[in-house]
């Protein structure tokens, strides 16, 4: 079944599921896969910052699932679409769904980089991370986020700046990722199989 009833967010819509997403719907496999990476070699949990950083910086090789659950706990992993390239991912946030295309937000990171470079290290006051004025939203529910910072324009090529502007939602939010922690630390494996059959 591929019903558009099935993304509805009503407890009458929620009651609807098909046999192959039962097993899913358990409390236990339920509260694992809210955000996670699931792929051939295995499943990765992508709730921690540094995990969300490591896998978009080495994502699984051949085809993988991402989903980012927005809500407290729901079942999207139905809908979430077969990301078949590490270079091009789809991510199923809630009822969105992201596209990624990699090699752009690592441009945009070096870029970012150099922005920061372009300010002088004398002082206290620290330089901007990013030339973006308010990219600080993970949870997406402000779309007017990301707008370029006045002096951006002084720092960055024409070229530079068209690329910023071109990033897609999914690429900002990727980006915001990047730049929020210095640190990225592989996620565990999880085992499904293994909480299938957990009581």
């Amino acid at each position: 079944m591929d019903d558009a009833s099935l993304a509805g967010r009503e407890s009458s819509d929620e009651r609807i599921a098909c046999g192959y997403c039962i097993p899913f719907l358990g409390k236990t496999i339920l509260s694992n896969t809210q955000r996670c990476v699931f792929s051939a070699t295995g499943t990765f949990p992508a709730s921690k910052l540094i995990h969300k950083k490591w896998l978009l910086l080495h994502p699984p090789e051949g085809e993988s699932v991402w989903v980012h659950n927005d809500t407290k706990m729901g079942h999207v992993v139905w809908k979430a679409p077969v990301t078949r390239s590490p270079d091009f991912i789809l991510v199923q946030f809630g009822n969105r769904c992201l596209s990624i295309r990699r090699r752009v937000v690592l441009d945009a990171l070096a870029i970012c980089g150099k922005f920061q470079l372009s300010f002088p290290t004398e002082g206290k006051k620290k330089p901007p991370r990013s030339p973006f004025f308010n990219i600080t939203d993970l949870g997406l529910s402000d779309l007017g986020s990301g707008s370029l910072r006045l002096d951006a324009h002084a720092h960055l090529s024409g070229a530079e700046l068209a690329h910023l502007s071109g990033l897609s939602l999914g690429e900002m939010w990727a980006l915001e990722i990047l730049l929020a922690t210095p640190e990225a630390e592989e996620p565990p494996l999880v085992s499904i199989s293994e909480k299938l059959t957990k009581k």
